[in-house]
């Protein structure tokens, strides 16, 4: 005779059901109203933000070119967002897609923005912005790589924001938006492997790079393609 799984579920799920309807109750009742409120004062500051964009700029916004789906996500993220530094990013996201921007409209950039605190969009700010570290041009003015030495940006988010920045700066990088490339320089080996020498006197080979030559290595923190669309994405 087989066994009937009903027959062992359901004695199990009518012990269960009291105990989940009062966790339910529960938590209904400690946090679901406040959320709720919570979210509803949220969208009204992303409104007044919005709408101080959009008028900066003198835009109109043209629901017709946000997408359902974008406006749907936006809409979710957003209202989580209590932080003001982080809203006005979201407001210039909306402000943007609704011109059309293929960039802004990019709901990647959502996630991304929505998983920032106020420290992760200054670091972010100041290296896009140009002003520490330096932009490689196409010919059309087109950026196509930002580039700075890591201790340079090390000591500059030092100097500006404190030693915490540097966790910005890992988050960054975790999150696509910026990249590290470690090289050596080419002088370097040539100078290093110029100075090669060998001892044979004992009979053995005893390689040795006179010189007092050392290889140098450079670590470089560097834009990703994603870094460059977020950049366009959130331009006033």
């Amino acid at each position: 005779m087989g066994i009937d799984p009903k027959t062992i579920m359901a004695p199990v799920a009518a012990a269960a059901r009291p105990i989940a309807n009062t966790l339910s109750d529960t938590w209904q009742a400690v946090i679901g109203d406040r959320v709720a409120a919570w979210r509803i004062a949220n969208a009204a500051k992303l409104q007044e933000k919005l709408n101080a964009e959009l008028k900066r700029r003198g835009l109109e916004l043209k629901a017709g070119l946000i997408p359902e789906r974008y406006a749907f996500d936006w809409f979710e993220e957003a209202t989580k967002q209590d932080e003001p530094e982080i809203q006005e990013l979201f407001a210039r996201l909306l402000a943007n897609t609704a011109t059309g921007d293929p960039d802004s409209a990019d709901r990647r950039h959502l996630e991304i923005v929505s998983r920032l605190v106020p420290l992760d969009a200054k670091v972010m700010n100041l290296f896009y912005n140009g002003d520490v570290a330096k932009y490689d041009l196409a010919k059309d003015g087109e950026i196509i790589e930002i580039t700075i030495e890591e201790w340079k940006l090390y000591r500059t988010l030092k100097e500006q924001h404190g030693e915490k920045a540097w966790q910005s700066v890992e988050h960054l990088l975790a999150l696509g938006v910026l990249d590290k490339r470690t090289f050596i320089s080419p002088d370097a080996v040539a100078r290093v492997f110029g100075n090669y020498q060998t001892d044979t006197s004992s009979g053995v080979i005893f390689p040795s790079y006179g010189g007092g030559d050392e290889l140098e290595v450079t670590v470089e923190i560097v834009s990703t393609f994603t870094g460059l669309s977020l950049r366009k994405a959130l331009l006033a």
